[in-house]
């Protein structure tokens, strides 16, 4: 649906991380807007009922039962009041439609319009208008609902801060293993954290991640499939399936990125149904669209949370001595409380990316270094709300 859009929704995103104000979007179709009626998708039906707004689980089929309530568009002069229909059709599924009185004087179809909630009252912003997104820190009703972000006030990360400076001051240091885990593992050495398999943040509640160029997408978390409602039940289905074999590792693996709407070099490529609230990875042959396995958005949402309540995501220039790394860590960014209503926004435009990372063993056992949710550090103020970023150097 949003992949629809006639505005690029990441830079929209932009716009509203900046003002730290929490939305959701929806994009009216031309069917929709003939008939005055558009599908309450489930990020917007999610969104609503987070907001206490409206829930349509408890909602009952038919027109007897649809809730009219006010709401209010935001125009360049100040805003329009109006009305939004709730409801559930007397159809087999009573699937969740949503109409907003006069839109068709607002918006055309196509338009990327966000929805705001505001002491109950419901808030849309056509940001397929640019005058009207350039303005939008200024208008009256965004700009009291614009929330500053103090400054960081947070022994534990003021603790880790000094810590980094003093292993700034270090210089380069000698790497404690090899392979792409080592600039991290290297990390948690000096830092005194045993290594484990805990999926909690590294450091007293902050997660560390680490990279060694700032042109490397950053990891967000690793997801396996939900197996119980996929088609392909685990990682060996997946490499007997989709798996290509390399002779020069003689093995059969898969290591490839996948996107939104677009296949790669595989012919794979990363569905958001927003019927089901799944996103699909989906395999395209000759002659149709296979679904290989689901993530439950919600699941993911979750991952994203209880990995990033707080993260820490240090650079490292690199230095090689008889063929072996050394680490100098050197610039800091910070960032805490992502916005996960702005997590499959950010698929849809193909700025959150998954990596598959999978082989057969020689002894014939499927292995897996993760499914891997990843991001492009210049991407993480569009999940993020203003990350501080530090330059270790400067505070030596």
């Amino acid at each position: 649906m949003l992949s629809k859009s006639d505005t690029n929704i990441a830079d929209v995103i932009s716009i509203f991380q900046d003002l730290n104000i929490d939305c959701c979007f929806i994009v009216p179709t031309e069917t929709g807007m003939q008939k005055s009626i558009l599908d309450a998708t489930s990020q917007v039906r999610y969104f609503l009922k987070d907001k206490n707004y409206h829930n349509y689980d408890n909602q009952l089929q038919g027109k007897d039962n649809k809730l009219i309530k006010e709401c209010s568009f935001l125009t360049h002069s100040g805003i329009n009041k109006s009305k939004v229909s709730l409801y559930r059709p007397n159809t087999k599924s009573g699937d969740p439609r949503i109409w907003f009185y006069s839109l068709n004087n607002y918006a055309e179809a196509n338009n990327l319009l966000a929805i705001l909630i505001l002491n109950d009252e419901l808030f849309l912003i056509n940001c397929s208008d640019s005058e009207l997104m350039r303005n939008l820190s200024c208008h009256q009703v965004i700009k009291p609902l614009a929330k500053t972000l103090a400054n960081i006030n947070d022994h534990i990360f003021d603790e880790l801060l000094n810590k980094m400076v003093q292993i700034n001051k270090m210089g380069y240091i000698k790497s404690v293993g090899i392979g792409h885990k080592a600039i991290g593992e290297t990390l948690e050495n000096i830092l005194g954290i045993k290594p484990n398999a805990s999926k909690k943040p590294d450091y007293k509640g902050i997660e560390l991640k680490t990279s060694r160029s700032s042109k490397n997408r950053s990891n967000l978390f690793s997801k396996t499939p939900n197996w119980k409602i996929s088609r392909l039940k685990g990682t060996a289905d997946i490499l007997n399936e989709r798996g290509v074999y390399s002779e020069e590792a003689n093995r059969i693996a898969l290591y490839n990125t996948l996107k939104a709407n677009l296949p790669n070099s595989h012919n794979m490529l990363l569905r958001v149904d927003q019927e089901n609230n799944f996103l699909r990875q989906n395999y395209l042959n000759e002659s149709e669209e296979v679904n290989d396995v689901v993530w439950l958005i919600e699941d993911l949402k979750k991952s994203l949370l209880e990995k990033h309540p707080k993260s820490l995501w240090v650079k490292a220039d690199i230095d090689i001595r008889n063929n072996w790394e050394y680490f100098k860590y050197n610039k800091l960014t910070y960032t805490h409380s992502p916005n996960p209503n702005f997590f499959v926004p950010l698929v849809e435009a193909k700025i959150i990316t998954l990596d598959y990372t999978m082989h057969f063993k020689k002894n014939g056992t499927a292995r897996d270094h993760g499914y891997l949710f990843k991001i492009l550090p210049e991407n993480l103020e569009k999940l993020f709300p203003k990350p501080q970023e530090f330059d270790l150097s400067l505070l030596s």
